[in-house]
């Protein structure tokens, strides 16, 4: 496939040869996803509509940006020779831009085909790009990703597609939760980083797929599941999505995998 396959052309600056080896999509998706994952792959294909400005300055990615150049700030081994860092749900591609242009090996996940189709197209270039769903039966390990292999997790404003509980509606799943954060230990370094930015709880309107997550108790079962937490905070100056009727709170919550 071309770069304009694609469905744009190359951005200004850009070498055309840099493209000639960008990543197909693996399918790593179940057999059967369930209605929840299903109902997320249809809505995220339609947003990929809308998406084609990528790499536009938004409120969104000057915030995606600060996070990714303060986690990497703190963690600079992930810049090491054959580290490698995993970005779920990556979307387009811009909640990882600053690791890659730093140079990192980012792998990106998504559950969308099609919003993997325009981080095909990103400059510089995912590793690996794969179709997976973090709440599917398929694994990571089970997506050639082998474990203890990675050095760094990071997942901006993705972490609230988890499923909810049924019994609150919009608040997450634990066991799915866990199901996940499983996920990640196993293909996480000793000592290896994640880096959660996710909806809180507060008082808006969001879509019926939207799930928020409550902080301390996403820590607190982090901790469960052998991580250490070294950041609980607010996301300050998150993004005004709604067009003038307020901000949008985000949350982070970086934490280490302990040794075993």
């Amino acid at each position: 496939m071309s770069f304009e396959d694609l469905g744009e052309g190359p951005t200004e600056g850009t070498d055309p040869s840099l493209f000639d080896s960008i990543p197909e999509i693996q399918n790593a998706m179940d057999m059967a996803p369930d209605a929840r994952t299903s109902a997320m792959m249809e809505r995220w294909d339609e947003l990929s509509a809308t998406q084609g400005e990528r790499g536009k300055t938004t409120a969104w990615t000057v915030t995606s940006d600060r996070l990714q150049t303060e986690f990497l700030t703190s963690h600079p081994e992930l810049n090491e020779p054959g580290a490698v860092v995993i970005d779920i749900g990556c979307g387009v591609g811009d909640g990882a831009n600053v690791l890659r242009q730093a140079g990192v090996d980012v792998i990106g996940t998504d559950c969308s085909e099609m919003m993997l189709d325009l981080a095909r197209g990103c400059n510089p270039p995912y590793s690996r790009l794969i179709q997976h769903s973090i709440i599917g039966e398929t694994q990571l390990a089970g997506a050639g990703i082998a474990p203890n292999s990675v050095k760094g997790i990071v997942s901006y404003g993705a972490m609230q597609s988890f499923p909810d509980s049924g019994d609150t509606k919009g608040e997450f799943d634990e066991e799915q939760m866990r199901k996940a954060l499983n996920q990640m230990h196993y293909v996480l370094e000793a000592d290896g980083v994640v880096s959660l930015a996710f909806l809180p709880p507060q008082e808006k309107d969001f879509h019926a797929l939207t799930t928020v997550i409550d902080p301390d108790r996403l820590a607190q079962i982090m901790k469960e599941e052998g991580f250490e937490i070294t950041k609980n905070e607010a996301v300050p100056n998150a993004y005004d999505h709604d067009q003038g009727k307020g901000q949008i709170q985000y949350h982070l919550i970086e934490a280490r995998k302990l040794a075993a």
